[in-house]
């Protein structure tokens, strides 16, 4: 069985998610490997690298725009709950 690599549409100068989340409606957050979301600022956990889209919890790769795997039940629920004041 082939699988092939899903990708994000990079034809704009923002993001465009796969089930059509856009930065202007739910949007995207800096997150770690696993979907958890984290700040984005430069003494914190994120390495620049993932982002995941609010909508439909898609992990993304922000430098190659490349689909990496999806949050679990577990990680989407926390992050429903995320404390933005530490964002």
């Amino acid at each position: 069985m082939t699988t092939t690599t899903q990708f994000i549409d990079g034809t704009t100068d923002w993001f465009i998610c796969s089930c059509g989340n856009q930065p202007d409606a739910d949007g995207f957050f800096s997150c770690l490997a696993d979907g958890t979301i984290v700040s984005p600022t430069l003494n914190g956990d994120w390495d620049g690298t993932f982002y995941i889209c609010e909508s439909c919890q898609r992990i993304i790769n922000g430098a190659t725009l490349a689909v990496v795997g999806s949050a679990r039940r577990s990680v989407a629920y926390r992050n429903a709950s995320f404390d933005w004041n530490t964002y």
